[in-house]
């Protein structure tokens, strides 16, 4: 049976797997070797066999977790370990990646490499093609930046041997779910390379301490995820879903904890997507993790021709004074509105405002968060909270301060069965627990 086939298999039997959240991670020295197709299943027996990278352990509710730092030895035991897990993810850019896949290739294929240097790039690849899937996925800048190709060269290349057959089987599932979602092309997320949220820092001597630890790898980063028990950060936590990543100089910024990929829910649904007006999150990346928008720092989430599927209303957006927020009726503002000075006409409607043309067309119900700030009468304390579902009932041409013409949208909350009365929806989050727990999110581990 070719890679390509054993892909084919892997994720007809993720599909069939019981998925299991307190699936423990280790790893060996630095590898991040999380990316055969059905790491999370217990049934590991069934993993692509490999020597190198990390293991997946099963283990019961009432196993402590398992993990190894990068450069610790402690490998003997998969059912002892410490609270927390480091493992490095990718820290640099699309372009860097894909110079990993080619070099890897030539690499391995001219077998004149420095052996430790072939180990760090596969490394470096594993970490990348992780980043792909869980933290960018789909996105125009795949193609942009050529990673088309290099995941192209991937699944080409699978059958020769070259590749780790982890690599190899990772590559050629992307490229082809990828392919087959047209590389995010008709989605709009407005989501960037370099679209992350800073991370309150824990302490200064943690921050150096897991900065040390990378070992001459540029790309990658150290990344501390939580013990499963963390009040905060564990599995009945806030934050639950994610860890923290600390880059060069130190500094900390978010990132998917790779044992709760399996949890994070598709934003791609119309309606409420068996959210509940009132649910809460700490920032705009959970919310995305579950299901309730389409990206970590975007405004609008839609598909231009279908329509759009949530729309967050910033606290402190630069649209204050073009927006307006009357809590069951809200008036939303085009992309690029601030920016468009043609008095006759909108220079150019994008595929965000587009989106929301066709919500307007079709009548299907947007998803409407409105997140934290100063300068919003109905905007929660802190976080970010979903408030129910609205529908886009009309669209009409207004001017900017620069005398440009933009387009702007007036939706108004569905009423519909079982929907939260909205002065309940608002009165409901952040509760006092969320609060305290809000505060507490820079708590080490």
């Amino acid at each position: 049976m070719s890679l390509q086939q054993k892909s084919g298999v892997n994720l007809k039997r993720k599909s069939e797997d019981k998925l299991e959240g307190n699936v423990k991670l280790r790893h060996n020295a630095s590898t991040f070797h999380l990316l055969t197709v059905d790491f999370y299943s217990k049934q590991t027996s069934k993993r692509p066999a490999s020597s190198e990278g990390a293991k997946v352990v099963a283990m019961s509710d009432n196993t402590p977790e398992s993990s190894t730092t990068p450069g610790s030895t402690d490998t003997s035991n998969p059912t002892t370990c410490s609270n927390a897990t480091q493992v490095q993810v990718w820290d640099g850019s699309l372009e860097q990646g894909v110079l990993q896949i080619k070099c890897l290739y030539v690499a391995i294929k001219n077998g004149n490499a420095n052996p430790e240097k072939i180990k760090q790039r596969k490394d470096s690849v594993r970490a990348f093609l992780f980043y792909l899937e869980h933290e960018l996925g789909p996105s125009p800048l795949l193609q942009k930046h050529k990673v088309d190709l290099a995941l192209e060269l991937i699944k080409k290349k699978a059958d020769e041997g070259i590749y780790p057959e982890d690599i190899a089987v990772k590559g050629a599932d992307l490229f082809d779910r990828f392919e087959a979602e047209n590389w995010g092309s008709a989605d709009i997320t407005e989501q960037s390379e370099s679209e992350e949220e800073t991370a309150p820092n824990l302490s200064s001597s943690t921050a150096q301490s897991a900065a040390a630890t990378r070992r001459g790898n540029e790309e990658t980063a150290i990344a501390l995820f939580p013990p499963p028990q963390h009040p905060i950060w564990g599995i009945s936590g806030i934050m639950h879903g994610l860890g923290r990543k600390v880059n060069k100089v130190g500094a900390y910024s978010y990132v998917s904890d790779p044992r709760y990929v399996s949890e994070k829910r598709d934003f791609k649904v119309f309606g409420d997507n068996q959210l509940q007006p009132g649910d809460w999150w700490p920032m705009q990346r959970l919310a995305l993790f579950h299901g309730a928008h389409g990206s970590a720092g975007g405004g609008i989430s839609g598909c231009p021709e279908l329509g759009c599927w949530s729309i967050v209303i910033a606290g402190n957006s630069p649209y204050h004074g073009m927006d307006e927020d009357l809590g069951e009726t809200v008036f939303y503002s085009g992309d690029s509105s601030l920016d468009n000075t043609n008095r006759e006409r909108v220079d150019v409607i994008s595929r965000r405002t587009r989106s929301l043309q066709a919500s307007l067309r079709s009548g299907r119900p947007v998803r409407v968060l409105r997140s934290a700030g100063r300068d919003r009468a109905y905007a929660p304390k802190v976080g970010i909270r979903y408030d129910g579902l609205y529908r886009v009932v009309a669209e009409r041409e207004k001017v900017n301060g620069k005398g440009g013409k933009y387009l702007q949208f007036e939706l108004c909350r569905s009423r519909i069965p079982n929907q939260r009365d909205f002065a309940e929806t608002i009165a409901a989050a952040p509760t006092a627990s969320q609060l305290r727990d809000h505060a507490r999110m820079g708590e080490r581990w």
